[in-house]
């Protein structure tokens, strides 16, 4: 699949973070077109609103959001039938909770967790994940 067919998700509540976590795709070699999304439910709405096409999504997603959470959002798209050979979910957040870990390790889609925000070696080390390089 080509690389325009891939698009990442920025998806935080934070405006400061999506900023941040912008700046650095610039700069990384994560080299897909992003969007960014601070609310889960506007995510949400692109993804199901693209189901028709061929996109696929690689998604940085915060856990703790108001409105629908990062947890909220997984749960939508497993029930909506969008799963991991369309969008492949990082959890990027705040949380040193291990049971976020576990928690994330129980969504098939999720890939990877990190400590947000963003920085360019954590940029590089998700986009050489075998899962996204192979998206």
């Amino acid at each position: 699949m080509n690389e325009s067919s891939v698009e990442v998700l920025l998806v935080d509540d934070d405006e400061m973070t999506l900023l941040i976590h912008e700046k650095i795709l610039d700069r990384c070699s994560m080299n897909h077109p992003y969007r960014s999304f601070s609310t889960g439910e506007g995510c949400l709405e692109y993804i199901l609103d693209e189901s028709n096409n061929a996109k696929k999504f690689i998604i940085l997603l915060d856990i703790n959001m108001s409105g629908i959470s990062g947890w909220g959002v997984l749960d939508e798209l497993n029930a909506s039938g969008v799963d991991s050979n369309r969008c492949l979910v990082i959890m990027a957040t705040s949380s040193v909770d291990y049971e976020d870990r576990v928690k994330a390790s129980e969504y098939s889609n999720v890939i990877d967790f990190f400590e947000k925000p963003l920085t360019i070696s954590s940029c590089e080390s998700l986009a050489n994940l075998p899962e996204v390089a192979s998206f």
